[in-house]
């Protein structure tokens, strides 16, 4: 019986002695400062997740932080082989139904040559051409010949990483999207044609994808699923997310994924993914969360718990045609309010004058409201509503104004709600 955990392999690639001593350049010129940094925080990260320590392989070239509630695997030194051998090795325990998923994670230098490579511990130069790399290519075969059916997420932090090579061949072309097989999720640090920069986070070097993945990640709550851990956002929301704070930043790089777009971050197989959604209940309180979409706009669906379309609910934070910047548009297709309702981010939502007309027509329009203002109420069909927003938080407390209860629904960061 498949175990519902994972099985990770973590490679972080600091020591590029070998590549400056082959390119004749001084000895450090290669080194990268964030590798042994990256290391330590996706361990973090996996074992909150609940993927146990004996799952976890650590390749790294620094000595690795000590945890003192579990030791990996095993640590051993990032070397083209080593990397290689450790890909089937994580994929056997995958295999053997020791755990139903695996992750691989690579923080160093990475390479185009005729595709994305990474570059391990035993790079050299010759020429032009490198030696002691790692192909992505290879780490797909190795999947396809040790677990064939399993599915395993990959992240990679490094330059030239959005030119994986996809299942369909080696060829690679400018901004390709990454691939490994079709059920797998790469997540790529940039572009093929882009490079992957590294940086000091709150006094501490990190690659800069990483960096902003993990704060996203920790925006979301941990959901148990058996003695699986898991959170409710994909791998393709999580690079999109970070791109815009890495934009937002200043940094000229453009994470790319690929492989299933639904497919949840620590989402153990046979379990169904939980739709990012909201629900509304009066007289309850409870914690939810969903993104609130793209900087400029957001369009949610107001639904029945049947998924019947209710009404809709945009946000806007720029002009589009007649639609104000900074304004909430409601349009509720029914007469009275149910007592439980969902709200549901439409991901792929066209801009408002788009989707709905160059003019809101039947919306009812609304101040982006503050939090916790009672100045900031408005009523919408018999319903007195509170707008919250604040950082990129959206959200809503309403009150009933037949029964008097709250129910409390909220978008982007984890939020509670009290009766």
């Amino acid at each position: 019986m498949t175990r519902p955990n994972a099985a990770a392999l973590i490679i972080g690639v600091s020591d590029y002695s070998r590549y400056d001593a082959s390119a004749g350049q001084p000895d450090g010129t290669s080194d990268l400062l964030g590798p042994r940094h990256d290391v330590a925080a996706i361990w973090t990260l996996l074992r909150q997740l609940n993927v146990p320590a004996p799952n976890i392989v650590v390749l790294t070239d620094t000595q690795p932080a000590a945890d003192p509630d579990a030791r990996p695997r095993r640590v051993g030194r990032p070397g083209r082989q080593a990397i290689l051998d450790a890909v089937a090795e994580v994929a056997g325990i995958v295999a053997c139904g020791e755990a139903s998923q695996g992750f691989l994670y690579f923080s160093g230098h990475g390479a185009d040559q005729g595709g994305a490579v990474l570059c391990s511990g035993d790079t050299e130069r010759a020429a032009d051409h490198l030696h002691g790399v790692v192909a992505i290519s290879e780490i797909r075969d190795i999947l396809d010949k040790v677990a064939p059916d399993s599915s395993f997420t990959a992240v990679f932090e490094c330059c030239h990483s959005g030119g994986a090579p996809s299942a369909r061949g080696l060829g690679r072309s400018e901004g390709a999207v990454p691939e490994l097989r079709e059920q797998d999720v790469v997540l790529a640090a940039c572009a093929a044609d882009q490079s992957a920069q590294e940086a000091v986070f709150g006094g501490t070097w990190h690659g800069a994808f990483t960096w902003a993945s993990l704060r996203v990640l920790e925006q979301y709550a941990r959901r148990p699923v058996g003695s699986f851990v898991t959170k409710d956002i994909s791998g393709a929301s999580v690079a999109r997310r970070a791109g815009r704070i890495l934009r937002s930043l200043g940094f000229r790089q453009t994470p790319q994924s690929s492989g299933a777009a639904t497919q949840v971050v620590g989402q153990p197989a046979g379990v169904a993914p939980v739709s990012p959604r909201l629900t509304r209940r009066d007289g309850s309180s409870h914690a939810e969360e969903i993104w609130a979409g793209d900087d400029h706009f957001s369009t949610f669906r107001l639904e029945a718990t049947d998924g019947s379309l209710l009404g809709y609910l945009v946000s806007t934070r720029e002009e589009y045609s007649n639609w104000k910047a900074d304004k909430d548009y409601w349009k509720w297709n029914g007469t009275a309010w149910p007592s439980v309702f969902q709200i549901v981010w439409d991901e792929n939502a066209d801009p408002p004058d788009e989707m709905f007309g160059s003019s809101p027509t039947g919306f009812e329009e609304h101040p982006l409201l503050q939090f916790a203002s009672t100045s900031s109420s408005f009523n919408l069909s018999g319903q007195t509503v509170w707008g919250l927003s604040a950082s990129g938080m959206n959200g809503y407390l309403s009150r009933n104004g037949s029964n008097g209860k709250l129910g409390w629904f909220s978008t982007g960061r984890v939020a509670t709600g009290e009766d």
